[in-house]
């Protein structure tokens, strides 16, 4: 016999169905008199072989209502999916919808009036409460057949999905925090699909690009995130092209100046980064950025302040050598260099002890090491000056 277990579960459900309609064949002839019979019957048995293999390996259970005698007859896998005792037998209507979860009853009976009363099928997914009082989740398929135009009987399936729902229940609840945490983090977020069209923005990516989700979902990126070099005023090439190129994170250059909907402008920072599935195959783009301006503006006055500090410096006719708290130089005026006969690279790095250099004192002798201009200051922290 086939072996079911490893079968994909829509080729179960198929193979289910269709033998469902051989074995309902072959039930009504497997008792017939007539030289076939004994071979219908053996025909029949192992369809139900066959049958009972599949309603196991795909957890589906198969179930038939007589209108006429309000009787029900199951297969043993809705006995299992119920966890109820097989030598019970069938529970008999209206007892035989108790199983059904109270918030779901009503739902059901609708279902199943209407399937009776006007042939109308359904498929709906149930929350039953075991025998053993387990709560699990079951989608329920119903084909009413009739004769003379009225139901006669009402056929259809149990199948278990409980694993399916608490699946989607965690899927749903991971995109809930996702969701959340994008929506309270400060940084604008936008994701796109493989294609570079744009898939999700959160709030403050909403604000700083002047688009609602809504109007950009599908959009080309570059439409939505429209950014250029602050400099040049040059369009800057699109970040997510490089990363679907590359395959890894991209940064944006400095200097970028995001132009909002709306026209205004922002200085931003960037990265931006390949999502990927579990075989490692590119699905789509993360793009992460922030507005910086203040940051801009400050490092921009520093970067001035500096500039401006250099010139004095390098102009100035005394020579100057600043030292970091291990002693060691981290830079010079022109000047000094001139004073010490060393270049700046020379000096780069070096300590106040390098035997570069040595300190003599008025009468040329050595001075000792903790005479040493640097050296006293770290020492006593305070000021050496007219040495």
């Amino acid at each position: 016999m086939k072996n079911y277990i490893d079968t994909p579960r829509e080729e179960l459900i198929k193979e289910l169905q269709e033998l469902k309609l051989a074995y309902d064949a072959l039930k009504l002839t497997a008792g017939a008199s007539h030289p076939e019979s004994k071979l219908n019957e053996k025909a029949f048995l192992r369809s139900s072989e066959m049958l009972e293999s599949i309603e196991k390996a795909a957890k589906i259970g198969g179930w038939e209502f007589d209108v006429e005698t309000m009787a029900q007859t199951w297969t043993d896998e809705v006995f299992r999916i119920l966890e109820m005792d097989l030598d019970k037998g069938t529970p008999k209507v209206p007892e035989g919808i108790d199983f059904i979860a109270p918030e779901f009853r009503s739902i059901a009976t609708t279902a199943i009036q209407r399937a009776i009363e006007f042939g109308e099928p359904y498929n709906q997914d149930w929350q039953v409460i075991t025998a053993k009082g387990n709560k699990r989740w079951v989608n329920a398929i119903a084909t009413p057949q009739l004769e003379n135009g009225k139901t006669r009987f009402v056929s259809g399936s149990f199948q278990d999905i409980t694993e399916r729902k608490q699946a989607e229940e965690a899927l749903q609840k991971s995109e809930e925090n996702l969701s959340i945490t994008l929506h309270s983090i400060g940084d604008g977020v936008i994701t796109t699909d493989k294609n570079g069209l744009v898939v999700g923005m959160n709030p403050v990516a909403e604000k700083l690009c002047g688009w609602q989700l809504a109007e950009a979902a599908g959009r080309k990126l570059s439409e939505v995130f429209n950014i250029i070099n602050a400099e040049t005023r040059e369009a800057v090439a699109d970040p997510v092209k490089k990363v679907l190129e590359k395959g890894e994170i991209v940064g944006l250059a400095n200097h970028t100046v995001l132009i909002s909907r709306n026209g205004t402008e922002y200085q931003i920072a960037d990265s931006t980064a390949p999502i990927k599935n579990k075989k490692d195959e590119i699905t789509g783009v993360v793009l992460v950025f922030s507005d910086i301006a203040e940051t801009y503006i400050s490092q921009k006055q520093i970067a001035e302040s500096e500039e401006r500090f250099r010139g004095l410096l390098n102009n100035l006719e005394a020579g100057i050598v600043v030292h970091a708290p291990d002693t060691s130089i981290v830079m010079n005026n022109p000047r000094a260099s001139v004073l010490l006969g060393l270049t700046d690279d020379q000096m780069k790095g070096k300590t106040a002890i390098d035997p570069a250099w040595k300190f003599v004192n008025e009468e040329n002798t050595p001075l000792i090491l903790d005479e040493y201009p640097v050296n006293r200051i770290v020492i006593s922290k305070t000021p050496v000056k007219n040495q």
